[in-house]
């Protein structure tokens, strides 16, 4: 019941002010896992906050444009123009096709269209300088939160929410929650740790923001702030959050002064770049040495012996969904919640691309990266008034914030933190749109 408190007090504020929505609903989003929302009778789908607040804040921002007698600074035909636009509406409709296709439950097809191109679309027309300010702000007072919830859980060594939660949801009793022996891994509120590692990665790129565009006392808060997303990172026992983490740093500075670094030295990121991408897509190298196993006898005792691994155990889930996806390489499985628990050939998913790639296919993997690829041209391309500190600080964040959700998709596996990536997207491609407007 939780998840309705907080649509209760977001629907007020919204009523009120569409802004104060906008604000509440980043700030509370985060903090919404599955076994806090609510349950209808008899359904299997847990109505967390972020499945109440988006179509709320939907009807909130329409009523606002009916009541208001201010013109909206975007119109739909401008974001249609857009196009990832139409690059996001056409994965969602292959989605719900695979999923009708393979008999796969709609809702969660309906979810992945709602929270990628609804929320580029709501969030691109709300946009403003301010309105991202606003979004910014929200996502640090998150962290803020965070660090509240971060002493209850390091004294009890468990997850805080696990105390206020159904045990029906988490099929586990809470008292077994207690005496379980499993290590303690930071949540904050948050499905699991990963979760939350995933979203400190898209909390550094607006601290980096902030750090670059203040001063002084304000400067000094914002690299406090970077320090605590890496602090929350290091709880939750993600190697990959250490990793991406520095290169979401390495790529915000890369791109802030990428207008005045040398030819030369820009070739030298990008080699340098290279095997981190290739670590990224480590599985491959599974699936090479089983390709030379099957045709030589030959195998790399080093992968081999590696299988229980962390690391390498991900790397064979690569071999696994690609025999499964070449059976049906156009439509995929559909969205399912669990493909481990609904599939026989999978046994575990941790990497979002493989996901992709099981939901709809080769189509649409192949959509869900060239999303990406337009995403980063729209922002980092055609830099024209975007010179001056302001302007590179821009850029830099929506480069780096890509970084960041593209290094979040190698570790994790579930999409139930990808609309806060959208949500921000939409507000900077609204934001660049009508800063190209202003300057023409």
């Amino acid at each position: 019941m939780i998840a309705i408190g907080q649509s209760l007090i977001f629907l007020a504020a919204g009523l009120r002010n569409y802004r104060y929505a906008i604000l509440l609903f980043l700030l509370f989003a985060p903090f919404a896992p599955r076994a806090l929302g609510y349950i209808p009778t008899g359904a299997e789908v847990s109505l967390t906050f972020p499945r109440i607040g988006l179509p709320l804040l939907i009807v909130l921002f329409l009523l606002s444009v009916v009541t208001s007698k201010r013109k909206l600074p975007l119109s739909a035909r401008d974001f249609m123009a857009e196009p990832i636009a139409i690059v996001l509406l056409v994965l969602g409709l292959h989605k719900i096709f695979a999923s009708y296709w393979n008999g796969a439950p709609l809702f969660y097809a309906f979810e992945s269209l709602m929270f990628t191109f609804g929320a580029v679309g709501l969030f691109y027309l709300s946009a403003s300088p301010r309105m991202l300010r606003t979004a910014l702000l929200a996502m640090a007072a998150a962290v803020l939160v965070i660090l509240v919830i971060m002493p209850f859980e390091l004294a009890l060594q468990r997850p805080l929410y696990y105390f206020f939660a159904d045990p029906a949801v988490l099929r586990i009793d809470r008292l077994e929650l207690r005496t379980m022996g499993r290590g303690y891994r930071a949540h904050g509120f948050f499905d699991n740790s990963l979760s939350l590692a995933e979203f400190m990665l898209y909390c550094i790129p607006p601290a980096l923001y902030f750090a670059v565009m203040t001063k002084g006392v304000r400067r000094n808060a914002s690299w406090l702030l970077v320090a605590a997303c890496f602090g929350i990172g290091f709880l939750t026992g993600s190697r990959g959050f250490l990793l991406f983490g520095a290169l979401t740093i390495a790529a915000f500075f890369t791109f802030f002064k990428w207008d005045r670094l040398s030819i030369g030295l820009k070739a030298i990121l990008i080699v340098v770049s290279v095997p981190v991408a290739l670590l990224s897509v480590l599985g491959v190298g599974y699936v090479v040495e089983d390709l030379i196993h099957q045709a030589s006898g030959l195998r790399f005792d080093i992968i081999g012996e590696a299988r229980d691994r962390s690391l390498f155990g991900r790397a064979l889930q690569f071999e696994e969904v690609l025999n499964t996806v070449l059976q049906q390489p156009l439509t995929g499985y559909g969205v399912l919640q669990n493909f481990s628990s609904s599939l026989d050939n999978v046994r575990r998913l941790d990497n979002f691309y493989l996901r992709s790639l099981l939901e709809s296919g080769i189509p649409g993997f192949t959509l869900f990266i060239l999303s990406m690829v337009l995403l980063f041209r729209r922002l980092f391309g055609k830099r024209a008034g975007f010179r001056d500190r302001s302007g590179r600080a821009f850029v830099a964040l929506g480069g780096s914030l890509i970084i960041a959700f593209a290094g979040a998709k190698v570790f994790l596996s579930m999409p139930a933190g990808n609309f806060v990536f959208y949500a921000l997207m939409g507000l900077l491609l609204g934001v660049r749109t009508q800063i190209e407007r202003d300057a023409r």
